[in-house]
């Protein structure tokens, strides 16, 4: 019997930890795509938020119900500084 030096576990974690970098280096590459598709469609999207808009379509919700939300938060946001900046007193 040949005696374990604990190599072959160790060769095993070094690929497995190569292909997790090489798994965060795709999905960071494919963020940056859809983040400058995201900028040539000018949305306004700042990245984080559009990651976590790709985040939630990948965990199943509907792209379209998020583009409502999107759309009728950034209106509200909209109406909500007109009033803000409507309200201040003038000096």
């Amino acid at each position: 019997m040949v005696p374990r030096t604990g190599k072959r576990q160790e060769s095993f974690a070094t690929a497995e930890s190569d292909v997790s970098r090489d798994d965060d280096g795709i999905k960071e590459e494919g963020m940056d795509i859809i983040f400058e598709i995201s900028k040539i469609l000018n949305t306004g999207l700042d990245r984080e938020t559009v990651s976590i808009l790709v985040g939630l379509c990948e965990k199943g919700v509907d792209p379209t119900v998020l583009a409502y939300v999107v759309k009728h938060l950034k209106e509200a946001r909209k109406d909500f500084l007109s009033r803000v900046v409507a309200q201040k007193p003038s000096i």
